[in-house]
């Protein structure tokens, strides 16, 4: 589960470099003995490192994310040293993980989960794979936010 942490941000080093250096493998081999299937996985931490890099690029805009995705996002949280490590490398304080509290938040979604999936396009020069981002996001699903450049603080961690 090391990771070497590289002195360049990785926000510097291309256009997609969560995907490009950060090793996910360990937690394919955790998620995978608690039954999904590891090609599935694969695919999900490269849509997972795919989300990040779009969060990361955008900082102001918080993007919703598909359950399935959200899904490896949780269990990557779970792994605090790795996801702090991968924070720092990314040269983002941390990236928050913020659940829709409200049907206003949810019906906001849908325009920004539009946005995302336009931008993801342009980015990767493809569609978003709908096998991890469905059509219609599902209500209740979460989004990326307060994606900001820094140190984690107490105050930051807090909220």
């Amino acid at each position: 589960m090391q990771n070497e942490l590289n002195t360049t941000p990785l926000a510097n080093q291309g256009s997609d470099p969560a995907s490009s250096t950060w090793n996910l493998d360990y937690l394919i081999d955790y998620m995978a003995k608690k039954g999904h299937s590891r090609e599935f996985l694969e695919q999900g931490v490269d849509e997972y490192k795919r989300y990040i890099n779009i969060c990361i690029a955008h900082p102001d805009q918080a993007f919703p994310i598909s359950r399935a995705v959200d899904e490896i996002w949780h269990t990557h949280i779970l792994f605090t040293r790795d996801y702090f490590a991968m924070c720092e490398a990314l040269g983002i304080s941390y990236l928050h993980h913020s659940p829709s509290t409200s049907e206003e938040d949810r019906q906001s979604y849908k325009a920004d989960y539009a946005l995302f999936r336009r931008i993801y396009a342009e980015t990767y020069g493809e569609g978003a794979n709908p096998e991890f981002w469905p059509t219609d996001l599902e209500s209740g699903d979460s989004r990326c936010a307060d994606c900001v450049q820094g140190t984690p603080t107490k105050e930051s961690l807090a909220n």
